[in-house]
């Protein structure tokens, strides 16, 4: 799980690219290149690395990332009213990052297993 929640890995997609043509790895990986040479290949080999996401870190992201769209909504002074539906969402993004933090805990997804370019657009590495 070394590249699933690297920023260089993620990037929004519409449902039809993302899910029915798993992500097009191929122009992501264009893409990528596109920003810089050679760095769809650096994700790639992150993502082969047997790198463990710690805990901690996984925690310390979570909050960064709270604060930092916290500190965007505040200085373009957003306000929005917050449907069920957008509350299950993030209920549902908040199980799945417990549950990557569960397995790390347990020593799971320490890396050594097959990857390749996910769904998400990005590499998968579970």
């Amino acid at each position: 799980m070394a590249t699933r929640w690297d920023e260089d890995n993620v990037r929004p997609q519409c449902y039809g690219c993302n899910i029915t043509n798993q992500g097009q790895q191929w122009l992501f990986g264009r893409y990528l290149d596109s920003e810089r040479a050679g760095k769809a290949e650096e994700v790639m080999r992150r993502a082969q690395a047997k790198h463990r996401n710690e805990p901690a870190a996984m925690r310390a992201a979570v909050e960064h990332y709270r604060a930092e769209a916290d500190r965007i909504t505040s200085a373009k002074a957003l306000s929005f009213k917050r449907k069920e539906s957008s509350s299950q969402g993030r209920r549902e993004v908040a199980e799945e990052v417990e549950a990557g933090i569960a397995e790390a805990d347990q020593g799971r997804g320490a890396g050594g297993e097959d990857r390749a370019m996910g769904s998400n657009g990005g590499v998968r590495d579970d």
